[in-house]
């Protein structure tokens, strides 16, 4: 599966099952388990180790679990847990290893969503080769610098030797 996505932010519920959430974008296919029903676009917004956000056209409801398509993992099940229009809040019926989250966060190239001056992106280390926790802290740190600069975190690259760059967009 080709993945095409944006990683831009994280943050954390303030619920009891809050976990660290990445926000980004990108197109996979999902469908309704047990339903003669070919997979369905959709568009994953936020994924976090227990569940993503997703957006789809699909006729689905609160309770239906659903087979989403993920990089390495082609048939992710989920329980639909919300439902607002066409965005649902889905709850993976076994949670996604820390490894295999670090693998769909790294192979999110950087596509700005305004093509801007690469004079206004610079680029941060963030480790070579970095476990999910080390990957975790760090960007998070990063997060609340660029807000509080008033900054945009546009993604991460990784090079050819395993270093992990973020890039950012200076604004001001």
């Amino acid at each position: 599966m080709a993945l095409s996505a944006q990683l831009v932010s994280l943050h954390e519920n303030s619920d009891e099952r809050a976990r660290l959430r990445f926000r980004l974008s990108f197109a996979t296919s999902a469908r309704a388990d047990g339903m003669d029903m070919n997979g369905v676009r959709a568009l994953v917004h936020d994924l976090s180790v227990t569940g993503c956000r997703i957006e789809t056209d699909a006729s689905l409801e609160v309770g239906d679990t659903i087979l989403v398509e993920l990089p390495e993992d082609p048939e992710r099940a989920a329980l639909v847990r919300w439902k607002d229009q066409s965005m649902l809040g889905c709850e993976f019926v076994e949670p996604l290893g820390q490894e295999q989250m670090v693998r769909i966060l790294l192979s999110a190239p950087v596509t700005p969503a305004n093509p801007m001056d690469e004079a206004l992106v610079h680029q941060v280390s963030l480790g070579v080769q970095p476990d999910y926790d080390m990957l975790a802290g760090v960007y998070r740190a990063l997060v609340d610098e660029c807000r509080r600069k008033g900054d945009n975190l546009l993604g991460v690259r990784v090079t050819e030797d395993g270093e992990v760059f973020a890039m950012i967009a200076k604004l001001h």
